[in-house]
């Protein structure tokens, strides 16, 4: 039996090797779109104002610093706000990954991409609907902090004081914990 394997083994290892075909060709690399273009939406609809802009930026992820191309689009306070931005592909590297930054600002009020939006490579699309919610303005930062902190108040110690001048008068109080000053008003 062993002296039948052998030799059968060896005729289909010849024959395999007469193989006349060639291998196959290598998959093609999948064509580079030329521009990156879609929609960018509020999540929360909302009206905003005539100097309202939008700003784009095709960036490799791992160098968000350095984008592949960006536009600005003035007066977009009508959304659903369309965008197209010419990109060269042989400035595109099929190995990374790219991604369409999006921010829309109206006076102190920004948008930001809820989520990120992958196009050109690793089968992405180059046409994305962009969807934005608000970020805090500064002012609504503060304010969440200071009910947070006034919030916490009971759990403070305090410290108050005054003054008083022929021509003013002054009182303060002041919320500590831990000897750090928590909140002065």
């Amino acid at each position: 039996m062993r002296i039948l394997v052998f030799p059968a083994f060896l005729a289909l290892g010849l024959l395999a090797g007469c193989n006349s075909q060639p291998p196959p060709a290598a998959p093609a690399a999948p064509q580079i779109a030329n521009s990156v273009s879609g929609t960018i939406m509020l999540r929360e609809p909302r009206a905003l104002g005539d100097n309202a802009r939008a700003e784009l930026k095709v960036v490799d992820v791992s160098q968000p610093d350095t984008p592949l191309a960006q536009i600005t689009i003035e007066h977009a306070n009508q959304p659903p706000i369309a965008f197209n931005m010419p990109i060269d592909p042989k400035a595109v590297d099929p190995l990374r990954t790219y991604a369409v930054d999006a921010k829309l600002i109206d006076g102190d009020r920004r948008f930001l991409p809820v989520l990120q939006y992958p196009v050109l490579t690793k089968k992405s699309p180059s046409v994305v609907q962009i969807i934005l919610a608000p970020e805090p303005t500064p002012a609504e930062k503060m304010y969440e902090a200071y009910k947070k902190a006034f919030a916490e108040i009971g759990t403070f110690k305090s410290v108050n004081g005054g003054g008083q001048t022929p021509n003013t008068s002054t009182a303060w109080d002041a919320f500590y914990s831990n000897g750090k000053v928590k909140v002065i008003r």
